[in-house]
């Protein structure tokens, strides 16, 4: 996933055909996790003189999956989803010392 770059206000998504550009609009993907971030001059940039084949979206109201995503890769993409949050379940606990979240309780 390509985050969102708050310094460059990088918050837009470009969509085509049904589906994101990828970072650097270099292709497309259905999932937005791997789309790519854009400012909105950028972005607007391609939605100019494209006849309406272009659009825009906020990060933050963008599907995360296009109908027109391959089933498949979106499958894959949730299996790798489902495997990190398991591993984080499994992962050893943090020392309450350490967990910063107690600094926040204590305090109150």
């Amino acid at each position: 996933m390509t985050p969102p770059n708050e310094q460059t206000n990088k918050e837009w998504l470009i969509i085509s055909k049904g589906l994101y550009f990828r970072p650097d609009a270099k292709g497309y993907t259905g999932i937005r996790d791997e789309a790519g971030r854009y400012d909105h001059e950028t972005a607007m940039s391609y939605v100019t003189g494209s006849d309406g084949e272009v659009s825009i979206v906020r990060e933050s109201e963008g599907k995360e999956f296009m109908p027109a995503a391959y089933s498949d890769l979106v499958i894959n993409h949730l299996i790798k989803q489902r495997d990190e949050a398991r591993s984080l379940l499994t992962a050893p606990p943090i020392p309450a010392a350490q967990h910063p979240d107690v600094g926040a309780l204590e305090s109150k």
